[in-house]
């Protein structure tokens, strides 16, 4: 099995770009692609996500939603929103959604919780 290290590698796995320094890959079906624990990635993606300064976006929203399993219906009643506000929010794709701070904030403490 041919292995090789990349300095920077940008994964687009998780709906955004996450970028990966010192990136063990492996040849797999003619394809060089990361030899990470993706479990354990979107683990620490989620961790950065809930601390960082900036606003959520609607990329990171989806991504929180998914990750923990959730249908737009059970993640919007989780924060007593509607689920087209949940959809709106996930529109806004790359940009901060517009949500109040409140409602993101209990977001950002609802998945450090069940981390």
């Amino acid at each position: 099995m041919k292995k090789k290290t990349v300095a920077q590698f940008i994964d687009y796995g998780f709906g955004f770009p996450v970028r990966l320094l010192n990136v063990p890959m492996i040849f797999v079906h003619g394809v060089w692609t990361p030899h990470v624990n993706y479990n354990h990635l979107a683990k620490e993606v989620l961790r950065l996500i809930c601390i960082k300064e900036a606003r959520l976006t609607g990329d990171e929203v989806a991504f929180i939603r998914s990750f923990f399993d959730m249908t737009l219906q059970q993640f919007a009643a989780r924060f007593a929103v509607t689920h087209p506000g949940v959809l709106k929010w996930e529109k806004s794709e790359n940009r901060p959604t517009g949500m109040s701070w409140a409602i993101e904030k209990d977001i950002r403490l609802f998945a450090m919780s069940k981390l």
